[in-house]
């Protein structure tokens, strides 16, 4: 029998497409197999004219991706880029003083690293500008920072020595070991002696003549809101002194950390203090990019000025998803297989295929989880075929419906009862109708919510699982919007927690 890899290379293919299903996990193929979602241009241009951008979509849809590109296109000699994707370490509690400290060690950290190989911009810097650098290093950036920030210019300084190697053989063996074995303490001089003209960080008489609103050690105490704000603005203006003309701050995957546990109100209510500061957002020197999931946006849509800022929402239609599915193989194809079509043999039909569509729900997360599934399903039928059967579409698309974590896409309370109503006890009430389009009263005849029917359709509504389909002679008819529930109506499958 053969091995899975060689099924699927008789395929055309040379490496599995379906073995990732994230950004982060597509490596050097990102740039073969990224593809322009709706609306690309005119975020593109929202982007490119440092406008901030307040970015939505169900989970699966590119948001990471769309960010990745977008920062490609960026001059990085010229830029300061801040990628949060921890959130671990601003509270959940947190007031607005906290979140600009968060800022700020963040965009410390990023202009350092932005400065190891350009050390000779800090030349231009006044005597106040050096000092506030210094205490940026000093009081901002953290330990392990520092320490990749070490590495970072031991390479610098490796490879420009290398250059001259010649004439000053002693004095890089000087200095890579004096970086190499220097530690603790002896870190924070190390990095002040690389960029030239920064005085010494224990001259905290200095710091209190330019900055007497600032405390010396920020382990104690924190500045107030206003001053911390102002440190923030100081910090971009020295920014734009070094001549980097471009300072955007992305937060992305804020939904995905871990304290929240997929709650999406917890979500809701940690991001609504940062999509409501409009004076941060509009800040004319700063640009900002914020992702996030849009269940919990919509929670706060109604605090957010959404006619203010940017708010796109990433969608797909099925002819995005092909273009991306057929990208997809042709990267991993090495160029040869350009049309999804050819994997399916002669007898399957286009309704088939456009089933699989539909269960894609315009996500190109979860086309790629069904063809991984129509691929191991046809492997177990047939390991020396290099068609996808008729026969192995209905097991791989029940496989995928039945198997989903559904807790992907729709939220749960972090604190909930096993038995309370989340999207697995909304599918079991929505399975038990005759069709994909009811109303009030059929959905508490078939599932006998009762007095509760109106409480289920409102937060079934909230968190996009169903939708109002029309309306006819004052009475409303709602429609499941999710296709893998519908799948599962129309084939009396059960949708079960594991």
């Amino acid at each position: 029998m053969p091995t899975y890899k060689e099924f699927y290379t008789q395929f055309g293919l040379k490496e599995n497409p379906f073995a990732s299903f994230t950004t982060e996990n597509e490596g050097q193929r990102f740039s073969k197999t990224f593809i322009k979602p709706n609306d690309y241009e005119t975020i593109l241009e929202n982007f490119s004219q440092k406008n901030s951008i307040l970015l939505t979509g169900d989970r699966g849809t590119g948001k990471t991706a769309l960010i990745k590109d977008f920062i490609s296109k960026i001059d990085g000699n010229n830029s300061i880029i801040v990628h949060i994707i921890d959130f671990s370490s601003l509270k959940q509690d947190y007031e607005l003083k906290d979140f600009y400290k968060f800022v700020i060690v963040n965009l410390s950290v990023s202009l350092f690293a932005a400065l190891a190989d350009k050390q000779s911009r800090v030349t231009k810097l006044n005597k106040e500008e050096k000092l506030l650098l210094c205490y940026l290093l000093k009081n901002f950036v953290p330990q392990i920072s520092k320490r990749q920030l070490r590495e970072q210019i031991e390479k610098v300084q490796i490879a420009w020595w290398k250059r001259t190697y010649k004439k000053v053989e002693n004095v890089v063996r000087g200095i890579f070991n004096y970086g190499a074995t220097t530690g603790g303490a002896f870190i924070d001089d190390y990095i002040a002696r690389h960029f030239t003209g920064l005085p010494p960080l224990s001259d905290s008489v200095k710091i209190k003549d330019y900055f007497p609103e600032l405390p010396i050690n920020i382990e104690e105490e924190f500045i107030d809101q206003e001053a911390s704000y102002n440190l923030m603005l100081r910090i971009i203006s020295l920014a734009k002194h070094l001549d980097f003309e471009r300072i955007l701050v992305v937060f992305d995957r804020v939904d995905e950390d871990s304290r929240f546990m997929n709650d999406a109100e917890l979500i809701s209510e940690f991001i609504v203090k940062i999509l409501t500061d409009n004076k941060f957002l509009l800040e004319p020197d700063l640009q900002v990019v914020f992702s996030t999931w849009v269940t919990p946006f919509n929670y706060i849509k109604d605090q957010v000025r959404t006619q203010k800022h940017y708010c796109p929402t990433l969608n797909w239609t099925d002819s995005d998803l092909i273009k991306a599915l057929n990208k997809r193989l042709f990267a991993y194809s090495d160029d040869t297989v350009s049309d999804y079509k050819i994997l399916f043999a002669d007898t399957v039909t286009e309704d088939e295929i456009i089933q699989v569509f539909q269960l894609a729900n315009n996500n190109p997360r979860d086309l790629w989880h069904i063809f991984n599934a129509l691929f191991k399903t046809q492997y177990e039928f047939d390991a020396n075929s290099n068609k996808i059967t008729s026969a192995a579409i209905p097991k791989a698309l029940t496989q995928f419906v039945t198997t989903f974590n559904y807790y992907e896409y729709y939220p749960k309370k972090s604190n909930a009862r096993a038995n309370s109503m989340d999207i697995y006890s909304y599918a079991n009430h929505l399975l038990k109708l005759e069709s994909e389009t009811f109303t009030k009263n059929q959905l508490n005849d078939r599932a006998q919510t009762g007095s509760s029917t109106n409480n289920y359709v409102v937060s079934m509504e909230r968190i996009g699982l169903i939708g109002v389909y029309n309306q006819t002679g004052g009475v409303v008819y709602y429609k499941i919007k999710d296709q893998k529930v519908i799948y599962a109506l129309k084939n009396g499958l059960e949708i079960k927690r594991d």
